[in-house]
């Protein structure tokens, strides 16, 4: 009843929903293609010793105690980033249920059981999440993939690896 319910309340109400779904789609976007771009660089030892267990061959890649400052600054920035992405994303999910203060209103004045009517826009906020961070994800990973494109026409080396960690830790 609650998934049916979240997902005509989702089709219904396109006007009011897809501005949401736009807006995580952007944030995570923004998000995917910092994470890729940082560690593309090969600047990110976190990354590097992650998934190959040895070093990279870039030219661009720094060594010693640059490396050392580097990789804990770009480490900082991709923690600060996921963080500012969760903020956003929860700060889009509570406007969302304020905005539905009169549906929750004529519902609660109708009868319906308090923890019925909270897992019902619970359960479409979590749509809204995923429908958005699959279109995220996918926006994110294009937009990498045109900006490395671009790179490589220009003659630099840009290095492309799967992010499991700050990827999953986003969602």
């Amino acid at each position: 009843m609650s998934l049916d319910f979240a997902l005509k309340d989702f089709i219904r109400k396109k006007s009011q929903t897809y501005p949401y779904v736009l807006n995580i789609t952007l944030v995570i976007a923004l998000a995917i293609f910092m994470i890729y771009l940082t560690t593309s660089l090969g600047l990110n030892l976190i990354i590097q010793n992650l998934y190959t267990g040895e070093d990279i061959d870039n030219e661009y890649y720094f060594s010693g105690a640059i490396n050392s400052i580097y990789s804990q600054f770009n480490t900082l920035i991709l923690v600060l980033i996921i963080f500012l992405a969760f903020a956003v994303v929860i700060i889009i999910s509570t406007t969302l249920i304020f905005n539905k203060k009169r549906d929750i209103a004529i519902m609660r004045a109708l009868g319906t059981i308090p923890s019925k009517l909270f897992s019902f826009y619970l359960l479409e906020v979590y749509i809204i999440f995923l429908i958005g961070f699959a279109l995220g994800l996918i926006l994110g990973l294009i937009t990498f993939g045109i900006f490395s494109l671009i790179m490589i026409l220009l003659g630099l080396k840009v290095l492309f690896q799967i992010d499991f960690f700050y990827t999953l830790f986003l969602i």
